[in-house]
């Protein structure tokens, strides 16, 4: 995604100096001065511990009107990308501004789901058609399905049929038809049948047809019917017909996954340490608090210490955050802030 440029900091903290003022039109201009500058809502949200009570309240309600704009502009840079935006970034997006998304914030993903198919269909020479419904009614009726938040959706029932669908998990369906969802940990279903399919983590489905599915993880599905099935890691199909499988989608072509480089980092592994190899000049890396010969501590558990890193960068860069980051510099054990801002 393209940057949309930030105001220098000098001018953000002068701001927060006027949102204390005890004068109610310096406040208030503040107040109107945070909304129209570049890169406020990142700096806003790294000031959400301000010592000053009026000051954080008067914060928290910037971000709560900032975010859904933030968002509907993040989400139009991702549609003009035309399938190039990394799509495991895309999940982290929409989870994070769930009770932001709108109807046509689900148009978008539709959009951006068909971009990456029509690419996917003419690599592969496998002629899909995803979503499977089309036409001005069946986008109509799509966008007037209900949709479901949440966090561990299983417990809704073992059937979803039309639904919008943002949440952590849902493991124990058995039917999910002509639903388009968004998961951030882990999706598992008896049979999923012309849906799309979003998830970061790992999917168990019987059989899938006539859907789109992306796993962060590994996908297991016995029967893939008129399918495109995108991993980061395998794809365990005991059966495929007419449907494209690319697994391993880090180094596919066909799409695209979000990775410390592409914000400018090169990282080398040691062992179960990741060291900063190189930071691409006038790249988001170069301002981020890492530095060349930095080596980043990853947790013992981690099977995959840059997989694990990147998916930590990943969401800190979609919340416009700092990430705390235990690092060795120069042999020394420390602990800095990494911030990247989009």
């Amino acid at each position: 995604m393209k940057a949309a440029g930030k105001a220098p900091a000098a001018e953000f903290e002068k701001l927060v100096k006027d949102l204390a003022s005890a004068d109610f039109a310096t406040r208030d201009r503040a107040f109107n001065q945070f909304r129209k500058m570049p890169g406020a809502l990142a700096f806003l949200r790294g000031r959400s511990d301000d010592r000053n009570l009026e000051v954080r309240r008067r914060i928290e309600m910037l971000v709560q009107e900032l975010s859904p704009i933030e968002f509907r502009r993040r989400v139009r840079e991702i549609t003009k990308d035309k399938g190039e935006t990394p799509i495991d970034l895309l999940v982290d997006l929409w989870v994070e501004n769930k009770d932001a998304v709108e109807p046509e914030d689900w148009k978008h993903l539709r959009q951006i789901v068909s971009l990456i198919t029509r690419k996917a269909s003419d690599h592969h020479r496998v002629k899909l058609r995803l979503p499977d419904r089309d036409g001005p009614d069946a986008i109509e009726a799509y966008l007037r399905c209900p949709t479901i938040l949440g966090k561990d959706l299983s417990a809704r029932g073992p059937d979803f049929f039309s639904h919008r669908i943002i949440g952590e998990r849902i493991d124990r369906a058995e039917e999910v038809s002509d639903c388009a969802a968004v998961l951030s940990t882990a999706f598992g279903a008896d049979g999923c049948n012309g849906c799309i399919l979003f998830v970061n983590g790992n999917s168990r489905i019987s059989s899938a047809g006539k859907s789109f599915v992306y796993c962060d993880g590994d996908l297991s599905c016995k029967y893939l019917t008129g399918t495109l099935a995108i991993a980061r890691g395998r794809v365990m199909a005991k059966e495929t017909t007419n449907s494209i499988v690319i697994e391993n989608a880090r180094k596919s072509e066909d799409v695209r996954l979000f990775s410390a480089e592409s914000l400018g980092l090169k990282l080398a592994v040691e062992g179960k340490r990741v060291r900063v190899g190189s930071i691409m000049r006038n790249s988001k890396a170069e301002e981020c608090g890492l530095k060349i010969g930095d080596v980043i501590e990853a947790e013992p558990a981690d099977v995959d210490p840059v997989g694990a890193f990147e998916r930590a960068l990943r969401k800190a860069f979609v919340k416009q955050t700092a990430m705390a980051l235990r690092i060795r510099r120069g042999g020394e054990p420390m602990q800095i802030a990494v911030a990247f801002s989009d």
